[in-house]
């Protein structure tokens, strides 16, 4: 969806090929993950988490969150067109959303 995503943004879970559960949750955007790349990042055990997707995507961590991987929780691996950041000025469409029609 969104290009502009960092490590260290929050983003906002909008679509998902698999873990649907994950939809409309607000993530921790943590690292992008090459396929076959091993993460940085750790959970709360200190395990970190291995893409095996086949392709590329960001690994995510919130409380709630549904894993690919079984028995864990906390974080997941997302294709980047199903994140939107939730970083910069939202003056402008906030101002237009209250905006009353004459």
């Amino acid at each position: 969806m969104n290009q502009n995503i960092q490590a260290g943004d929050l983003a906002l879970v909008v679509g998902a090929f698999r873990i649907t559960e994950n939809i409309g949750k607000t993530v921790r955007v943590e690292e992008f993950l090459a396929d076959g790349q091993v993460s940085r990042w750790t959970d709360e055990k200190g395990r970190p988490t291995r893409n095996d997707c086949g392709s590329g995507g960001w690994l995510v961590s919130a409380n709630d969150l549904q894993s690919g991987c079984k028995g864990r929780k906390g974080f997941a691996l997302v294709d980047p067109q199903h994140l939107m950041p939730l970083r910069g000025d939202f003056s402008a469409t906030r101002q237009k959303a209250q905006q009353v029609p004459a």
